[in-house]
C-alpha cells in the first residue's frame, strides 16, 4: 500500500473515531440531562414532567441514531477505500447514504437497549400518572 492511501484510511479512521466519541458523548448528555428531569419530576408531579422526558429521550435517540448512521457510512466509505472503489481523499458520502437505512440503523441492538428502555418506562409512567389522576378525579366527583 503506497503512503497516500495510508494516510487516506487514516483520515476516515479518524471520523470514525470521532462520531463514536460524539455519539458516547450524547449518550452522556442525555443521563445527564435525564437526571435533572427526573430531580424536576420529583417536585413537580404529573404527565406534563413525564411527558417532557420522554419527548428529551426521543430526541437523544434520534441524535444517536444519525450519529451512528454517519459511522456505519464512513466505515462503507473505508471499506471502498480499502479495495480501491473510491478516488484517493473523497470523502464524499451522499452516495453512500443511499444504500444506507437510516431505520435499519434505528433498529440498531445497541440503540434500542439504550433508549427504548427508557421510553417504555416513560409511557408506562404517564399511562400511570394517567390512570391515578383518572381515579382520582372520579373518586373526587363521586363524593361531591
Amino acid at each position: 500500500m503506497d503512503n497516500d492511501k495510508i494516510k487516506y484510511l487514516e483520515m476516515i479512521e479518524g471520523i470514525i473515531s470521532r462520531l463514536a466519541s460524539h455519539s458516547f458523548s450524547i449518550k452522556n448528555w442525555f443521563v445527564i440531562s435525564l437526571g435533572g428531569l427526573l430531580l424536576f419530576c420529583l417536585n413537580h408531579s404529573g404527565n406534563k414532567s413525564l411527558g417532557v422526558a420522554f419527548v428529551v429521550t426521543i430526541a437523544f435517540y434520534l441524535i444517536d441514531a444519525y450519529y451512528l448512521f454517519l459511522e456505519r457510512c464512513f466505515r462503507k466509505k473505508y471499506n471502498q477505500a480499502l479495495s480501491g472503489e473510491c478516488d484517493l481523499f473523497d470523502l464524499d458520502i451522499r452516495a453512500i447514504k443511499n444504500e444506507i437505512s437510516m431505520w435499519s440503523v434505528m433498529k440498531s441492538l445497541s440503540l434500542l437497549l439504550y433508549f427504548v428502555t427508557f421510553i417504555l418506562l416513560f409511557l408506562l409512567g404517564i399511562i400511570a400518572n394517567y390512570t391515578a389522576l383518572k381515579t382520582s378525579l372520579c373518586s373526587n366527583i363521586c363524593t361531591i
